[in-house]
């Protein structure tokens, strides 16, 4: 498993923490600027290097991103460093995931026996979103799906020329072996807290869908009905709280 970090740290322990027991190995690939050369929070590689004595990450590895690439291509290259470091570890299967990115153990494990046991080489799984607290599920009609383990090989590469099943994240497919066996799986859910950051705007600012003239503002989601969730993935409310959230 490889995170892809720049900001969002301040989610990472809990992100880690929710999969630790399910991965055999984990790397963080992370960089100290953004694709368009913003810089990281003072306190970021001291994290990581804390998560790492702890056992929550094995390895880390720093990417300086080109600042003449577009930013999709940076984040590619980013996401194969995590790629190349799992193989080197061993690995046979591989998932890239962002600090806002959560499983439930439960899930995960059983997906994992039903990937091994039907022979799947590309899973994809469907994702939850959370609004500005991590107590609040959106309920929202179009659901997001994201690749979830992927067997790999020395060949394997990440790619945006690749189709897959389900509308999912091009930057984050392997590639599959000629004779593959792609499937969405409905046993197991990426909880997304895409809206919740110490500093939102931040992420938009930054984010690779961005780009140098017009920076991204998050989203008005005032609209769009929540339920309310336990908060069982121990997200510290203090960590996220800022007065660059919007309320619903």
């Amino acid at each position: 498993l490889s995170y892809s970090v720049f900001d969002g740290e301040e989610l990472l322990e809990q992100s880690l923490k929710s999969i630790r027991d399910e991965a055999d190995y984990i790397n963080v690939a992370y960089q100290l600027h953004s694709w368009y050369g913003n810089p990281a929070d003072e306190g970021l590689l001291p994290l990581l290097n804390k998560l790492k004595r702890e056992g929550l990450i094995d390895e880390l590895a720093e990417y300086a991103p080109d600042l003449s690439a577009r930013a999709g291509t940076n984040e590619r290259r980013k996401r194969n460093i995590g790629l190349k470091m799992a193989l080197a570890a061993g690995c046979n299967y591989f998932i890239t995931m962002d600090c806002d990115e959560f499983y439930l153990t439960g899930q995960v494990a059983q997906a994992k026996k039903i990937i091994i046991a039907k022979n799947i080489t590309n899973s994809y799984c469907p994702q939850t979103y959370y609004g500005y607290d991590p107590t609040r599920r959106l309920v929202v009609e179009q659901i997001g799906y994201v690749p979830f383990f992927a067997r790999i090989t020395k060949s394997s590469k990440l790619t945006n020329r690749i189709n897959a099943p389900c509308s999912a994240d091009k930057s984050r497919i392997i590639t599959k072996p000629w004779n593959g066996y792609e499937r969405v799986l409905g046993e197991v859910f990426m909880h997304h807290m895409n809206l919740i950051r110490k500093n939102i705007l931040k992420k938009y600012e930054n984010t690779s869908f961005a780009n140098r003239e017009i920076k991204l503002q998050p989203p008005d989601i005032s609209s769009i009905p929540y339920i309310t969730v336990d908060n069982v993935f121990n997200i510290p409310l203090e960590a996220i709280n800022s007065e660059n959230n919007t309320e619903l």
